[in-house]
């Protein structure tokens, strides 16, 4: 499923996507203002793009827990993207995908 704007910002909480640690995510038009803003500052903007796609004329993030975990801490930002509202949807995606313990995970196997 691809979600949009709308269906992730009216659900209370994202455990399911959390735990498939991935998802399929449709950005608005001011999330991609801010990509713009933030694109060659930031590894959040050059993963974001790197996992863009186009599907039925709309650009789709395709985004993984653990190469959007990757990224925010190589910002050195935790659990949010820099200069982005936390009233978008995408901030929430962040917040619930990015996975804390991103060093413990690496050693296991």
């Amino acid at each position: 499923m691809i979600y949009t704007s709308e269906q992730i910002l009216q659900r209370g909480d994202l455990y399911d996507l959390a735990e498939a640690g991935e998802v399929a995510y449709i950005p608005t038009e001011g999330e991609l203002v801010w990509l713009d803003f933030v694109t060659n500052k930031y590894a959040i903007a050059d993963y974001l793009h790197a996992h863009k796609t186009v599907k039925d004329g709309y650009v789709v993030f395709n985004i993984d827990a653990m190469g959007l975990s990757r990224a925010m801490q190589s910002d050195g930002h935790e659990y949010k993207a820099v200069y982005l509202s936390d009233e978008t949807a995408l901030q929430k995606l962040v917040w619930w995908l990015y996975i804390d313990a991103l060093g413990d995970l690496e050693n296991v196997h």
